[in-house]
């Protein structure tokens, strides 16, 4: 028997795969891709999370910011530190369109966040926006809103607000994410130190 008999020989014996063979190859092939299915749509999910993490933390940033830019412009302006940010009692605000004032309101009235009057609109331009009146041609809705507070800080207890030395701002911005309700803060303290 020569070489080339033997390997037909082989063969033959070995003519197909089993059916159990094919089967098995499928189910690994099967479960590697819904593996990768899976892990590709976590990703998406968590890419979204992520950003809008990041857009409502930028959002309370700006509400503090502001309320510093405040502060040294009224220092720059010969007035009172705190003239535009709270003088008189504790406050909730909401940032006016132009980006350069709050419009101060009760907290005992206005103090729910998701209430329609802290809601935050994405403007044609990318930037966002909060108007009272609502959201303005080609204005889009957002599912943040933004609430800044401003609370006096006293050196003693139960002092007034003319007695202060500074002023808690805590910017707040909620949101819905999927099924949860999120919140992230930014907090200063802003004190005239001129």
């Amino acid at each position: 028997m020569n070489i080339l008999e033997r390997t037909l020989i082989k063969m033959k014996a070995q003519q197909g795969q089993t059916l159990v063979e094919v089967m098995t190859v499928m189910f690994v092939l099967v479960v590697g891709i819904m593996g990768a299915l899976g892990l590709t749509s976590a990703n998406v999910r968590n890419e979204h999370s992520n950003l809008t993490r990041l857009i409502a933390s930028n959002l309370s940033r700006e509400g503090v910011e502001l309320a510093r830019s405040l502060r040294d412009s009224n220092w720059l302006k010969g007035i009172s530190w705190d003239t535009g940010i709270g003088t008189d009692s504790d406050r909730c605000a909401y940032v006016n369109d132009t980006f350069t004032s709050f419009t101060l309101l009760d907290c005992g009235t206005y103090g729910v966040l998701k209430s329609d009057i802290y809601h935050v609109y994405k403007i044609t331009n990318g930037g966002y926006v909060q108007d009272q009146a609502g959201p303005q041609a080609g204005d889009k809705t957002t599912a943040f809103y933004r609430k800044v507070r401003f609370e006096k800080i006293c050196e003693f207890s139960g002092c007034n607000w003319t007695d202060k030395i500074g002023i808690r701002v805590t910017s707040e911005v909620g949101w819905q994410d999927r099924n949860d309700s999120r919140t992230i803060e930014a907090i200063e303290e802003l004190y005239n130190w001129r």
